[in-house]
């Protein structure tokens, strides 16, 4: 089994495991339904990744198993997590240590799972603003803020309502205008939002 959450990573494992199986052509030395895809959903959140999840999983021929879980669930394994976790750093895992915890009770072993392909290949949102607040800007270096903003967009589906605009990403990026335009109120909420963001997520807060 895998877990899948419809990224790059997990689905990427998730059909090499389909493609090479096909290619060998050979199952008599695979576990009866092992092409199982545990996927962690969030109804009616933002985070919830399940309909691209379901996708990968009928694009990969794998069976899907959807355990959906709530922010009261969580809540009360909080302390479970954390003792077997071993670690006070946030609960960002706790999600995962649920669903590893899922496949346990549907006696799974054995989970092929792949973790930090999104990093490699462009990372968070977080990355992305990080590198937008780093970089010498659309007058200095256009090519390069053009595409950190196109990315960070493309990093948001199209007809959400806060999509990033493109045009007022760029123009953030000039000296002195961020600073004007945190005084109006829409914008600075969003911009203490963003900050709080990075700064729970960067260990290099400079």
């Amino acid at each position: 089994a895998t877990s899948l959450s419809g990224g790059l990573d997990s689905s990427s494992v998730l059909c090499a495991l389909a493609t090479a199986a096909e290619a060998r052509g050979d199952a008599t030395r695979q576990a009866p339904e092992w092409r199982r895809a545990f996927i962690a959903g969030f109804p009616g959140t933002v985070q919830d990744e399940t309909a691209d999840a379901l996708l990968v999983a009928e694009r990969a021929g794998a069976t899907p198993v959807v355990r959906p879980f709530t922010g009261d669930a969580l809540r009360a394994d909080i302390e479970a997590y954390l003792y077997q976790f071993e670690e006070i750093g946030g609960l960002y895992g706790a999600a995962s240590w649920a669903l590893y915890r899922e496949m346990r009770r549907d006696a799974v072993t054995v989970s092929m799972d792949g973790h930090g392909g999104d990093e490699l290949l462009g990372g968070y949102q977080m990355h992305v603003v990080l590198a937008l607040l780093r970089s010498r800007g659309i007058i200095a270096e256009p090519g390069r803020t053009l595409d950190l903003v196109n990315t960070w967009r493309h990093m948001h589906r199209a007809g959400l309502t806060d999509r990033p605009h493109a045009a007022l990403l760029a123009a953030a990026t000039i000296p002195g205008v961020l600073s004007i335009a945190r005084r109006l109120p829409r914008v600075g909420q969003r911009a203490r939002a963003a900050a709080e963001m990075l700064r729970w997520h960067s260990l290099d807060p400079s």
